[in-house]
Formats: C-alpha cells, structure tokens, sequence
C-alpha cells in the first residue's frame, strides 16, 4: 500500500509572502502545501478543502471547526494548529473524538495586543476620536480630557498580553490591578502589579481591560451587574474576545454615562451587522479584529505554526496541544 503523501492546508488568512521563508524546509521534509482561499470558509468548503488536498495538517485562522467539520473530516484531517491563541472556534472535544491534535501559538502576538489595547486607552482618555471627528467637520473648540498618567487600570486576565500591557502602562506611573485565576508572581513583582479579585478591579479601576479566552465561564462576564460596580466613567477596552463582554449592558452604560468610553477590537459578529447598537458614537473606538495585524506578530505566529506542524509530521510532542489523543 502506497504511503499518503504528507501534505498541508493553510486556511488562516496571511499574506502568501509569510511563507515564503518555509518552503525549502517544507521540501527538505517532503511536506506539500496549498493556501485555501480564505473566502471560501462555511462547513462546506472546509470540508471539501480538507478533502480534496488530503491534507492531514491544517494552520487554521479564525474560521469555525465545528463538530459537523471535524467528523467529516476525521479519516483525513490529524492535525490543526491555530495561527494565533485563541481557539475557541475549534471544538476540542469533536478533534479529541476524531483523534485530531489541536495546538495553538500563545504569546507570539502579546506584543501586538498590548500595544492595541494601549492605544484605544490613550485615544479614549485624549478624546482623539471626538477631536478627529471636530475637525473634520470644519468645528473648533475644545472639551477637556482626562490623562491616562497615574490612573488605575484594572487588567482582567493576567497572561502574556495583559502583562506586555502593563510594561506599556508602568511607563505612565499607572497603578496596575490583575485578576487571573493562576498568576505569574514573577512577573507581578517585575511589573509592579498588584493581584485583586473582579469586584476590587470593577470598583477602584478607572480603565478595565479584558485579557481572558472565550469559554463558558467568561462568557457575558461583563456585563450588567459588573457594570453596575463600576466607577462612574470607566473606560472599557476589549482585545481579547467577543463574548465576553455584553454590548447591550455596554450600550445601557454608554447611554447612561455610567460608562465614559469604550474600545473595541473584537465582537460578538464580524463583520459587525446592520444596525450595531456602538456605531457613530465619538466615545467608542471600534477596530475590525486588527491587534495581531502587524507583520511582526503574523511573521512570528507563522513561524510558530509551522513549527507545530513539523513537529507533528515528525511524530513528536506538538508544542501548546490542546488536547490529549
């Protein structure tokens, strides 16, 4: 019997150029590749993708693998590795059942995230979007600020993002709180952060910015009740997931002042609907998924995905695997 080819899909969505550096390595291990075409991503393509290409690994991107995917899927399909950490697109007990590794790339695009996050904060503290928005409009004037310098910033979620966030943040003499359910002591003591439990960050945090995955116990985990223990005027940044926080209650906090500002990278749907309750306000800053959009983050997230997969073609242990197989 005839050995299967050893062959690669790539349906996460990055400039063909970022491969380019792998494909004499993907000869030297006799590993074929083909990029799917990222608009063509329902469960009918993938599955068709996955099929008609043979392929046994995928570098996934944000796309969904369902059960109904996976199952159909699991004669060809032993490997999907997530070009990025979040992975909750992917259904971790459907790819264990099918006997599909599922790995990701953790902290390969903190820098971007952290620099993302920082950026809607200081827009929303300086007001750049209202201003732009002035000007723009031939109007003049000037509505006072407030300086991010000295405040408090409440991080929900203490990984590798919230703590390139607060290396950002200590350069502005920011008094760091974090919440997490495991912490890095280390790197408390190196940023100066201190640890503090969600109703501590939601009632002393001028700022609050959200740096936790997708999973049942943090969907909605901002929402009414949580803003409600807010200080008047918070600033609510997520770059983490849509999900997490409520955009109704945001929208009710907006509507009511209760909430100042907020910013946004990452929604519940994307592209965002028709009729998006956040849309032409000048306190909001909305961004479409963009944080680890820089070619410094996807040259390292490409790197890191490729390496996974080398490992599993290798039959050795695939770094940040999921699940157990």
């Amino acid at each position: 019997m005839r050995e299967r080819k050893k062959r690669l899909l790539v349906t996460a969505d990055f400039d063909k150029s970022f491969a380019v550096s792998h494909q004499e390595e993907l000869k030297r291990r006799g590993i074929e590749m083909r990029m799917a075409d990222p608009r063509k991503q329902s469960e009918e393509e993938l599955i068709e993708a996955v099929g008609e290409w043979d392929a046994q690994a995928v570098i996934a991107g944000s796309e969904t693998w369902s059960r109904r995917v996976l199952e159909a899927c699991g004669g060809t399909l032993g490997c999907i590795v997530r070009c990025g950490t979040g992975y909750d697109q992917v259904d971790l007990e459907a790819a264990t059942e099918q006997k599909i590794a599922v790995a990701n790339t953790p902290g390969q695009n903190a820098n971007a995230v952290a620099e993302m996050a920082f950026a809607h904060m200081i827009a929303l503290k300086r007001k750049l979007k209202y201003y732009d928005n002035l000007v723009q409009k031939g109007g003049w004037g000037l509505s006072p600020a407030l300086e991010l310098t000295g405040k408090t910033v409440g991080l929900v979620g203490f990984g590798a993002v919230a703590r390139k966030l607060s290396g950002l943040l200590s350069g502005f003499g920011c008094r760091i709180l974090a919440y997490d359910v495991a912490y890095d002591r280390e790197a408390l003591e190196r940023y100066q952060v201190i640890p503090a439990g969600l109703e501590e960050i939601y009632r002393e945090s001028d700022v609050i910015s959200i740096h936790v995955p997708l999973l049942p116990s943090t969907a909605n985990l901002i929402g009414r009740e949580a803003i409600k223990k807010m200080k008047d005027g918070v600033i609510l940044i997520n770059t983490s997931r849509g999900g997490i926080l409520d955009i109704e209650a945001l929208r009710e906090g907006l509507d009511s002042g209760k909430v100042a500002g907020a910013g946004l990278d990452v929604h519940d749907t994307e592209p965002l609907p028709a009729g998006y309750p956040l849309l032409g306000r000048d306190n909001v800053i909305l961004t479409p998924h963009a944080a680890t959009s820089t070619r410094e983050a996807v040259a390292h997230m490409v790197d890191a995905s490729f390496a996974r997969v080398y490992q599993y073609f290798a039959r050795l242990p695939i770094d940040n695997q999921l699940n157990k197989i």
